[in-house]
C-alpha cells in the first residue's frame, strides 16, 4: 500500500518565503529581526514600546499627499459585511472578536476595490479599547476618537489606500463634531510608524516589559500628549 506524501516541500517553502518577504516589506529588516527575537524570548519575557499619535480635527484640510486609489471607495461597514471583512481584513481577527466590537458600538470603515472586495478595514472607537501590549485600556476624552486595527490586504498595499481611508475618516469624524483622533503603533513596525507620521503627530512613547506572563510594567519614556490609560475594569 502506498503511503500518502506530505504536501510538496517547495509549496511550503514558497508560502514561507512569501510571508517572509511580506514581513520584510511591512516591518523592515530591523523589525523582522526584532519580531523573531521577541518570539524566541516570549515564554520568559516580553518587552517593547508603542508610540501614540494624535491629530486635531480643526477644520484644516485633512489630506497629506497620498493620491486617491483609482476606483476605490470608502464606506462604513456593518455586521452584514462580516464575511467580507474576514476575507479582506486582518487575518488575525476572527468572527467572534469582530462581533464583540460591533456589540460595544465601535465602528468599522472599509475600502472597497474595483472587484467589490474589501481591501482595507479600520476600526474607530469613541469610548475605550484594550491595548494588549501593555494590558491597559485607552479611554477617550469627550469628542475624541481612536483608530485601531487598520489593515490593508497585502495585494492592495502601496496604492495610497491607507491614506485614502484616513482622509475620509478625518472628514467624517470632524463633520460629526469630534475634535481629535489618536492611535498607536508598535515601534518595531517601521511601515506603520511611517504611515502614521504622515497623517498624525507623535504624542508620546510608552515602553513596557512583562516577565513570565505577569502584568506588564509600564515606563513612560515621554509623557507629553499621552492619552488616558487605565487598568482593565470592564469586559467587552
Amino acid at each position: 500500500m502506498k503511503t500518502e506524501l506530505a504536501p510538496n516541500w517547495w509549496q511550503t517553502a514558497g508560502v514561507v518565503a512569501e510571508k517572509t518577504a511580506a514581513a520584510h516589506r511591512d516591518l523592515g529588516l530591523r523589525g523582522v529581526a526584532s519580531r523573531i527575537f521577541h518570539r524566541a524570548a516570549a515564554p520568559i519575557v516580553k518587552w517593547g514600546a508603542i508610540t501614540f499619535f494624535e491629530r486635531a480635527l480643526d477644520g484644516l484640510h485633512a489630506g497629506s499627499g497620498s493620491p486617491a486609489a483609482p476606483g476605490v471607495f470608502i464606506r462604513q461597514l456593518t455586521e452584514s459585511d462580516l464575511d467580507r471583512m474576514l476575507d479582506g481584513g486582518d487575518p488575525d481577527q476572527d468572527a467572534g472578536s469582530l462581533e464583540r466590537r460591533f456589540r460595544r458600538r465601535d465602528r468599522a470603515f472599509g475600502a472597497i476595490d474595483t472587484t467589490g472586495r474589501i481591501c482595507h478595514v479600520r476600526w474607530v472607537s469613541t469610548t475605550r479599547v484594550h491595548i494588549p501590549e501593555i494590558d491597559r485600556d485607552i479611554v477617550m476624552h469627550p469628542r475624541q476618537a481612536y483608530f485601531y486595527n487598520g489593515y490593508t490586504r497585502h495585494d492592495a498595499r502601496r496604492r495610497g489606500i491607507d491614506g485614502l481611508v484616513r482622509r475620509a475618516l478625518f472628514e467624517t469624524l470632524r463633520s460629526e463634531g469630534l475634535t481629535s483622533v489618536c492611535s498607536y503603533v508598535r515601534t518595531d513596525n517601521v511601515a506603520g510608524l511611517r504611515a502614521a507620521s504622515r497623517w498624525q503627530r507623535p504624542a508620546g512613547t510608552i515602553s513596557y516589559v512583562a516577565i513570565r506572563g505577569r502584568k506588564p510594567i509600564v515606563m513612560r519614556s515621554s509623557t507629553i500628549g499621552l492619552p488616558t490609560l487605565e487598568n482593565v475594569c470592564c469586559s467587552f
